[in-house]
């Protein structure tokens, strides 16, 4: 997942141990740790990495919608805190799906 394009401070995650638990996933990372200020930009800032098997692409798309709609990130700028669904971030102008 990519990280917002404005500045703010992650926070955190949520639903990590669900991510964990999707059948055909093998292993999750976070690439950040709660309180690291992210910079404004559009260049690419991974948040995390999701890892795992599947038998097809059909198999492949129910995965990451398992895994889209199981994550969330909360991050804090100068407009207050706010919690962000991976699906929202995913679809922000200019990303690719």
């Amino acid at each position: 997942m990519l990280a917002p394009t404005e500045a703010c401070t992650y926070l955190g995650s949520h639903g990590d141990a669900e991510v964990r638990a999707v059948p055909g996933i093998a292993g999750y990372r976070l690439y950040v740790r709660p309180g690291d200020r992210l910079s404004a930009g559009v260049m690419t800032r991974n948040l995390d990495m999701i890892w795992g098997r599947c038998a097809d692409h059909a198999e492949l798309s129910a995965l990451k919608g398992d895994v889209l709609a199981a994550l969330s990130y909360e991050f804090e700028s100068p407009d207050g805190r706010r919690r962000i669904p991976a699906t929202d971030l995913m679809r922000r102008p200019g990303r690719t799906q």
